[in-house]
C-alpha cells in the first residue's frame, strides 16, 4: 500500500474515531492512534489496521492538555513523517441531565474536553503543520442546530466547536492549514435509546452509520476538499 500521508486522529481507539483510524488507514495514510486512557483498545485498533496491510501506531494523549498535544503529534511526526492531518474525534457529552441536575465538575469535564480540546488540537496542529500544509477536522453534533433534550451543556460546548472552527479559518490559512468540521446526528451503535426516535425524525429515516460519518471527515482531510476551509458538514440523513 502507497502511503498517503500521516493521519493523526484524537480519540482514535473507541467509537467513531477507530472508525476513522481504520478507514484512513484503508485509504493510504498512516495512522497515529491516539488515545486517553484506553491503551488496550488503541492496541487492538493498531492490530487491526496492520493486519489488513495498514500502517499504525498507538500514542496516548490528553486533548486537555496542548503540550500533550503537541507531543503526540510531534511522536507521529517521528513514527511516519509529516503528519498531513488532525482528525479531533474526542468528545465528552457529561450524559443527559436537566439545568439544575448539572454538577459543576460535569460541566467543567464537558467544556475541558470539547472546548479547551478543540482550541488545544488547532493551536498544535497549527504550529506542527504551518508552512507545510494540511487540515484539521472536529467533531461536532447535530444538537446544536436542533438543541437536544437535557443536553444544553453539550449542545452549548460543540456550538463552541462551530464557532472555533469558522473564525480560525482565516488564521488557519495563513499558516497553509484548512480547518472544518462534521456535525453528525445520531449514529448507529452509540448513544443508546435515541436511535429509533432520530431515524423517524430524519428524511433519511435512519441513523448515520459510523463508516459514512468518517468517510465524510477523511474527504475534508483529503485534497479533494482544497477550497473548503471554515465549513461545518452536517452528516444528518436530512435533519
Amino acid at each position: 500500500m502507497s502511503l498517503m500521508g500521516v493521519v493523526a486522529v484524537i480519540g482514535g481507539s473507541r467509537g467513531l474515531g477507530a472508525t476513522v483510524s481504520a478507514a484512513a488507514a484503508k485509504a493510504g495514510y498512516a495512522v497515529a492512534v491516539g488515545y486517553a486512557a484506553d491503551a488496550a483498545a488503541a492496541t487492538a485498533v493498531v492490530a487491526d489496521i496492520g493486519k489488513a496491510g495498514g500502517r499504525a501506531g498507538a500514542f496516548q494523549v490528553d486533548i486537555t492538555s496542548r503540550d500533550s498535544v503537541g507531543g503526540f503529534l510531534a511522536a507521529a511526526g517521528r513514527a511516519f513523517g509529516k503528519v498531513t492531518g488532525v482528525a479531533n474525534c474526542a468528545g465528552f457529552s457529561g450524559g443527559r441531565k436537566t439545568l439544575a441536575e448539572l454538577d459543576q465538575a460535569t460541566l467543567d469535564r464537558v467544556l475541558a474536553v470539547n472546548v479547551s480540546g478543540a482550541f488545544n488540537c488547532a493551536q498544535a496542529a497549527i504550529a506542527h503543520m504551518r508552512g507545510k500544509g494540511g487540515a484539521i477536522v472536529n467533531v461536532s453534533s447535530a444538537v446544536v442546530s436542533t438543541g437536544g433534550f437535557r443536553l444544553a451543556h453539550y449542545a452549548a460546548a460543540k456550538g463552541a466547536i462551530e464557532a472555533l472552527t469558522r473564525s480560525l479559518a482565516w488564521e488557519a490559512a495563513e499558516a497553509g492549514v484548512r480547518i472544518n468540521a462534521v456535525a453528525p446526528g445520531a449514529i448507529a451503535g452509540e448513544g443508546a435509546g435515541t436511535g429509533s426516535n432520530y431515524a423517524k425524525s430524519a428524511p433519511l429515516q435512519r441513523e448515520a452509520r459510523p463508516d459514512e460519518v468518517a468517510a465524510a471527515i477523511l474527504w475534508l482531510l483529503s485534497d479533494a476538499s482544497s477550497y473548503i476551509t471554515g465549513a461545518v458538514i452536517p452528516v444528518t440523513g436530512g435533519r
